[in-house]
């Protein structure tokens, strides 16, 4: 099934330290005229993970974050890459636990 999705890509913020603030902007673009895609609210990026895997290991010192989300869904996640490395999270509902006290 092929579907739309948002992407957003960051570069964790203290990581800013190490490249400066203003170069975030450098990053976005140059992935997304590497791979040819520049994500929004209609993209097909299905080489996602490839493509960050591969350009993480350009500035191995940088987190990236990559967030999405489906289209018609509350279906999220957010991916970690450095340095060749990834790490998924994938968004979950938590209930608080009962407390009495919070009865009105």
């Amino acid at each position: 099934m092929w579907y739309y999705t948002a992407y957003a890509l960051s570069i964790k913020k203290e990581d800013w330290e190490y490249v400066g603030h203003k170069e975030q902007k450098k990053y976005n673009d140059e992935i997304y005229k590497k791979y040819d895609e520049y994500p929004n609210d209609s993209s097909k990026w299905y080489e996602h993970s490839e493509n960050m895997l591969e350009y993480s290991k350009l500035y191995p010192k940088l987190l990236f974050i990559l967030e999405w989300n489906w289209e018609e869904s509350d279906d999220m996640w957010y991916k970690y890459y450095k340095n060749w490395k990834m790490q998924e999270c994938y968004w979950e509902v938590v209930y608080p636990e009962y407390d009495e006290k919070k009865l009105k």
